[in-house]
């Protein structure tokens, strides 16, 4: 399969195992594909977030 047949739902991790058990792709096109992403990384931002706790509920740390 050519990578632009594949819908981008097979990309995601809690589907991608379920479409190869039912046969939507193989697990050789899946690794293709995977193999085939750009290497986004030096693109990527840093996300900071301050958790609080409010009326008991929330992070305990």
């Amino acid at each position: 399969m050519a990578q632009s047949e594949f819908p981008n739902k097979v990309l995601d991790r809690r589907v991608s195992e379920r479409y190869v058990r039912r046969g939507t792709i193989t697990e050789k096109d899946l690794e293709r594909l995977l193999k085939a992403l750009p290497d986004l990384e030096d693109q990527k931002d840093v996300v900071s977030a301050e958790l609080n706790t409010v009326l008991g509920i929330g992070p305990t740390q």
